[in-house]
């Protein structure tokens, strides 16, 4: 009975890596999921006038200053994409609606 469990186990370990190595391959495929760019712009804003314009985000960016993984690089990209882009001067300076 003793081998009986060791392969079970050792097959319960088996399964486990294989449902871990898909689960990570799914991640790393996943698009990235940014914030809708009205809480974007909140979290933008809420700096104070930390950008004065693209270049000064785009300078910011380059510096490797951006850390949230909720807020695109590129966000003039990324929400044309999604047909919400309204300009830079929207995105820094008016704050949602």
């Amino acid at each position: 009975m003793e081998n009986l469990s060791t392969i079970d186990e050792l097959t319960y370990k088996v399964e486990a890596a294989r449902l871990e190595r898909r689960n990570l391959r799914a991640r790393l495929k996943a698009k990235p999921k940014f914030l809708p760019l009205a809480e974007c712009k909140k979290w933008v804003q809420a700096w104070g006038r930390r950008w004065e314009s693209e270049q000064e985000w785009r300078e910011w960016i380059d510096m490797g200053e951006k850390r949230n993984a909720y807020i695109p690089s590129d966000p003039e990209e990324y929400y044309t994409r999604m047909g919400v882009w309204n300009g830079w001067d929207d995105f820094l300076f008016n704050p949602p609606s």
